[in-house]
């Protein structure tokens, strides 16, 4: 096959999901194409990419719409922001040019939903376009979209790949144009043995915002500590600072800081997750799920919210634990922490078993060049 010449359109440069998956994607892929990689801000993406030999240039925005709480109106927000915006597109319109007339590349793909630069420097240069749809956006980002039609208009115009089958539905995907590829996580040389011993604490890992459920979870840990207060929640990651003050106060105030511990951002989550009892993910809607990939893959069981992303994947692979309400939640806790530790690797290495067929950096590179040189055939 042919070596491809790829230009990745990224958002930030932070190492959350998207572009963690982007970074990991690029790297199983590095044989295969020839990346170039386009984003606005630097720090830890840039380490990273430096750190691999992978090429990139910064741009002025990614023509990102300034997006709505749903039913929200914000009429004179919008255009009294607008010629600032119209000026960065304009600068970053020519900057992409620049870049594509310079690196040539066979196609461009955009990175998350929410990026339209990608698709319309590829219209006037007439690349083919590939959208990465990692978000439902209303659903899981609580957002609305603004000027609606022409995003579906650029769907319609791209290859779209979706993260799960539950976007590839929600946003009304085309069979044969557009596909489900599942983020690939980590590489099978990256895993770690598994951790038999486990520990007693559960795990909470991703941006502390409220969509992640962060404060629910709290609130049913509270609740399971009256029946075995030997355990521990730990929480990693930064997001929201006024937020993770208000699930801070309320630790206080129950005066359990010595029980649910803030780690702050953890940038290689692998041995903290090896040894926790559960994972729990309660986050409201999850596109696909990337930390519950990553908790099969190592061996740590799954207590996850009933819907979306998380859903699929513990339906897709039969494993963990779905849960509903309040009192599900603090069940599932109790229902965990009585697994003794030949139990639960029993259910762990049958997760990472199938976890293994679906959500490694090798699989998902290979889908993505199949799913790039069928783009150039249509």
């Amino acid at each position: 096959m042919k070596k491809l010449k790829i230009l990745f359109i990224a958002n930030g440069g932070h190492l959350y999901g998207d572009n963690k998956s982007l970074l990991q994607t690029i790297i199983a892929m590095k044989d295969s194409v020839t990346p170039m990689v386009g984003m606005v801000d630097e720090g830890l993406m840039a380490d990273e990419l430096r750190k691999n030999g992978i090429p990139y240039s910064k741009i002025r925005n990614t023509m990102s719409p300034h997006l709505l709480k749903l039913g929200e109106v914000k009429l004179l927000y919008q255009i009294s922001r607008f010629p600032f915006y119209v000026i960065r597109s304009i600068i970053t319109f020519f900057q992409l040019l620049k870049i594509v007339r310079r690196f040539q590349p066979d196609i461009i793909h955009s990175n998350n939903s929410f990026l339209y630069a990608g698709n319309i420097v590829s219209k006037t240069k007439h690349i083919p376009h590939v959208w990465h749809l990692r978000e439902y956006i209303d659903k899981d980002h609580k957002m609305q979209i603004p000027r609606e039609k022409y995003f579906f208009r650029n769907i319609k115009s791209s290859f779209c790949i979706a993260v799960s089958q539950g976007v590839f539905q929600h946003r009304h995907l085309q069979y044969g144009k557009d596909a489900v590829i599942y983020d690939g996580i980590f590489s099978e040389n990256e895993l770690l043995p598994y951790q038999t011993d486990k520990e007693n604490y559960f795990l909470f890992s991703g941006r502390l915002i409220p969509t992640k459920g962060l404060m629910e979870l709290v609130e049913a840990f509270i609740q399971f500590l009256k029946i075995d207060p030997s355990y521990k929640l730990v929480i990693a990651g930064e997001g929201d600072e006024d937020f993770v003050q208000s699930v801070k106060d309320l630790i206080n105030k129950e005066g359990l800081t010595s029980q649910i511990e803030f780690l702050g951002f953890i940038k290689d989550i692998r041995s903290l997750m090896a040894k926790a009892k559960a994972l729990i993910v309660p986050s409201y809607f999850e596109a696909q799920g990337r930390i519950t990939a990553e908790a099969m893959l190592l061996g740590c069981f799954v207590i996850g919210k009933n819907t979306a992303g998380t859903k699929e994947l513990l339906e897709n692979d039969n494993s963990g634990i779905l849960y509903s309400t309040h009192a599900e939640l603090v069940e599932a806790m109790r229902k965990v922490s009585l697994f003794d530790n030949d139990f639960i690797a029993g259910l762990n290495l049958k997760a990472k078993e199938s976890a293994l067929k679906r959500y490694t950096c090798e699989i998902n590179a290979k889908t993505m060049i199949d799913f790039y040189h069928s783009t150039l055939i249509n």
